[in-house]
């Protein structure tokens, strides 16, 4: 059995007898069903069919609830695919993948009869749609670099000067090459007393007032992880870096955590826990 998040729904060569997925977006759920039976092999008797079950939504009166799905996919489209997985009976692979993702993609497409509450939470779901389609081309207006022909001042090739991987300047200054949530890279560290350990055996000390070698530099970056939490990526963007990372091209936008010999930290209000099967755990602590 293997949990996962959508990572494995493309470029891996994996095979599996049945899938279980949240609702997403219905050409992402196409794309994970491709994950069934790519390998020629012997299978059980009852999965000798590839089989794709996807979790029900459950409905606020009439009207789906998507829950924390719809902070990973937009509603919209979540629910232009729960509405089109409703009416269709089965899916055929490949025939009929080009008319479903038009289906649930085309403006155009919209299914009649809904039903006022779920009419009212189409139209709320698209106004919220299309804006952010006009926000995301206008932040491409601004970034992309102008085209060959392009015969006007040198200097507006680029819209605006953006600041290479720093997540700490305006969003509309940042080098991003995909629009994402705000993150931040940490250090994991160990600290006893005012002193600073590389490793958790508290053994190899490391003075962060001083630019670290390139080993030293490899070493702390294998103890990096990228942070997500909206409770504290604005609180470490606001911390300084380290003095001696600053002019580290590798370092200079990594702020620290340091961990006590108990795998915690208390910071920003939260509780920094390292857990050696679940990896870095971030809980706000109760008033």
């Amino acid at each position: 059995v293997l949990i996962s998040t959508q990572i494995i729904e493309q470029s891996l060569d994996l095979d599996f007898d049945l899938l279980i997925s949240d609702l997403a977006p219905l050409d992402l759920l196409l794309q994970r069903a491709g994950r069934l039976h790519r390998h020629r092999r012997a299978r059980p008797a009852n999965l000798a069919i590839p089989m794709l079950w996807i979790v029900e939504t459950e409905l606020a009166n009439e009207t789906p609830d998507f829950a924390v799905n719809r902070f990973v996919y937009d509603a919209h489209i979540l629910l232009r695919t729960w509405l089109k997985l409703k009416e269709i009976g089965k899916i055929e692979i490949p025939g009929d993948i080009e008319q479903l993702v038009e289906a649930v993609y085309d403006e155009e497409n919209k299914p009649v009869n809904l039903g006022c509450e779920i009419e009212d939470y189409w139209h709320k779901t698209c106004t919220e749609y299309l804006q952010g389609l006009a926000k995301e081309e206008s932040e491409a207006e601004n970034r992309w670099i102008k085209r060959p022909g392009y015969s006007g001042h040198l200097g507006k090739i680029f819209a605006d000067n953006l600041a290479e991987d720093a997540p700490e300047a305006h969003k509309s200054l940042q080098a991003v090459t995909r629009l994402t949530e705000p993150t931040v890279t940490i250090i994991c560290l160990w600290a006893k007393g005012v002193k600073i350990y590389l490793d958790e055996q508290f053994t190899r000390q490391i003075d962060l007032s001083k630019k670290p070698s390139l080993e030293t530099t490899k070493e702390l970056l294998k103890c990096s992880v990228g942070v997500s939490n909206k409770g504290v990526v604005f609180k470490f963007w606001a911390e300084e870096v380290p003095l001696g990372w600053r002019n580290s091209a590798l370092l200079r936008n990594h702020r620290v955590v340091l961990f006590d010999e108990n795998r915690n930290c208390e910071k920003f209000s939260y509780t920094f826990r390292l857990d050696e099967n679940l990896g870095l755990q971030i809980t706000k602590k109760e008033n």
